[in-house]
């Protein structure tokens, strides 16, 4: 599984090559993921893939034995709660999303921290991997760096 930096975009590998969570927005993620993966798909034709189930807005998915949910959109916010108590993890590009304690979440918040995600599932344990630790610490991605130039 694959988490945009933001949140906004999941995907996972399949039979039929990657799925995405959505078929618009974070058009630059998608079509990385896909030219990566050698895959002429369009975005829209891979958010049609096997691979999440469930309404706009609260998108699941599965890995291994793990359980996910993508919240976006208006519908996200209401369908926290519900996915904190179905789910093992949480994505969303909400901001100031509050979930409840043990819901492991991936928010802005979390992700300003870390970078992209990528979740892999082994020997019964899910790992992750952060753009940050793959990348190492550049001036770049520093997070210290990019406030001084924010101000």
């Amino acid at each position: 599984v694959l988490i945009s930096e933001d949140g906004g975009l999941v995907g996972t590998l399949g039979p039929q090559g990657r799925a995405l969570s959505k078929p618009r927005g974070q058009g630059f993620a998608a079509q990385s993921w896909l030219e990566d993966d050698g895959d002429p798909a369009s975005q829209e034709l891979a958010a049609l893939r096997q691979g999440f189930m469930g309404p706009n807005g609260a998108r699941r998915f599965q890995l291994g034995d793990v359980t996910g949910v993508h919240l976006t959109g208006r519908e996200g916010r209401a369908h926290l709660a519900e996915a904190c108590e179905s789910a093992q993890i949480v994505v969303t590009s909400l901001p100031k999303m509050q979930a409840p304690q043990g819901c492991l979440l991936f928010g802005p918040q979390e992700l300003r921290e870390t970078g992209a995600l990528a979740l892999t599932y082994r020997s019964g344990t899910l790992q992750i991997e952060t753009a940050r630790a793959a990348a190492g610490k550049r001036r770049w991605n520093d997070r210290a760096t990019r406030a001084a130039f924010q101000r």
